[in-house]
């Protein structure tokens, strides 16, 4: 389906992938000067029946998935891959729920297989400024890709792909949350795997972080991108490099994601609460860690937040996945909890609508707090959506 008639670019979505098992794409190809855009509508809507016959086929793409092409390429010969994306929310022309694919060179086609796609994406993000990488492909634009890409850590240990899991840096605590049926691919992706044997664990980008580490060979310091007047206070990053055979636990920071020493005994004990949904915490040097695990469409755990509370979704979920991007509304849920930080014994209706947002205190009106969530700017909504936040007193 075409989603945009603006004649500087062309963007296509797919229809009917969903029923297949898959997750529809959209791909956005800027064009050049005076670039018909038909022939490119009608190359990206033959890939996307080619996503289909193969999701019929039960072989579908994820988020980090990479899809390598053969010499002729696509468009043109120099684009050897599509790497897919989750988008930062939805729009107009992007549903939220959907990847995004991306349109890469060989190059940056052959980093992306041998250690991760997210790394390409975000130094697309970097280079084009935009969070967290471009919906659309530039075929004109520089390579991302190093010759110094295989000196990474990351292309000399086995990978292990479970986007169901995030990661996300707050507050000194590495958070890992683990989504519905994270559980189960771990555990099937793990099986035969020798205990003290290190590894990679790459994961899908945490949809409540608003900033993306990135990383170039040679960096001495940290990196992180993140939208315009992001606070950059939870940091996500690609991958957990997992280092058994340690005298002590320690998680930090590592190229665009974090490693994990622990001792023999540790990570089984963390893989464990993974895989059957238990909570783990770890206080370790540098880093503590975190398990935690969603709902099916939650993305807002505690998220550091001092006495988070509890939102109790009043519209279901299949209505708000209609109404509204799930990370759209979690943003909005992150900023009135952030403005409500301090509160306690409050309760809150929120109501979103097409005009303005209708706010209900049900317990625990205060001015001070009444003015900081009606600072908040709401989202825009397709259909109405209600959720109270209720912040209990401490005990």
């Amino acid at each position: 389906m075409t989603r945009s008639d603006d004649p500087r670019y062309v963007l296509e979505v797919s229809e009917g992938l969903r029923g297949h098992g898959q997750r529809e794409i959209a791909i956005g190809v800027r064009l050049r000067e005076g670039e018909p855009p038909d022939p490119i509508r009608a190359q990206l809507r033959s890939f996307f029946d080619t996503v289909r016959t193969l999701a019929s086929q039960g072989r579908v793409v994820e988020e980090g998935g990479l899809t390598e092409l053969g010499a002729s390429g696509f468009l043109e010969p120099r684009i050897r891959g599509i790497g897919y994306g989750a988008p930062q929310g939805g729009s107009r022309e992007v549903p939220g729920d959907a990847l995004v694919g991306v349109l890469l060179f060989e190059d940056e086609a052959a980093v992306a297989r041998s250690t991760s796609v997210a790394r390409i994406l975000a130094r697309l993000g970097e280079s084009t400024r935009e969070f967290p990488f471009p919906t659309l492909s530039d075929r004109d634009r520089p390579s991302v890709a190093s010759p110094r890409d295989g000196e990474s850590l990351l292309a000399t240990v086995p990978r292990v792909s479970v986007p169901e899991l995030s990661l996300v840096m707050e507050n000194g605590t590495l958070v890992l949350s683990a989504g519905p049926g994270a559980g189960p691919k771990l555990a099937n992706a793990l099986t035969g795997r020798p205990a003290d044997a290190g590894f990679a664990l790459l994961t899908g980008r945490a949809p409540r972080a608003n900033a993306v580490l990135v990383w170039r060979p040679g960096q001495s310091e940290p990196a992180a991108i993140a939208p315009p007047g992001s606070p950059g206070t939870s940091l996500s990053g690609a991958m957990l490099i997992v280092a058994p055979g340690q005298t002590s636990d320690r998680a930090q920071m590592h190229e665009d994601g974090f490693a994990l020493l622990v001792r023999d005994e540790t990570w089984p004990a963390i893989e464990a609460a993974l895989i059957r949904g238990t909570a783990f915490e770890l206080p370790s040097e540098g880093l503590g860690l975190r398990v935690e695990h969603l709902r099916p469409g939650q993305h807002l755990p505690a998220g550091g937040v001092r006495n988070p509370g509890e939102i109790v979704l009043l519209t279901p979920e299949e209505a708000i996945r209609s109404a509204i991007a799930v990370e759209d509304l979690s943003l909005y849920i992150q900023r009135l909890m952030t403005a409500l930080s301090d509160a306690e014994g409050v309760e809150l209706r929120v109501e979103l609508s097409a005009g303005a947002p209708r706010l209900t205190w049900v317990t625990g009106a205060d001015p001070r707090l009444d003015a900081s969530v009606r600072a908040v700017d709401p989202p825009a909504v397709r259909g109405p959506v209600a959720f109270v936040i209720q912040k209990p007193r401490a005990i």
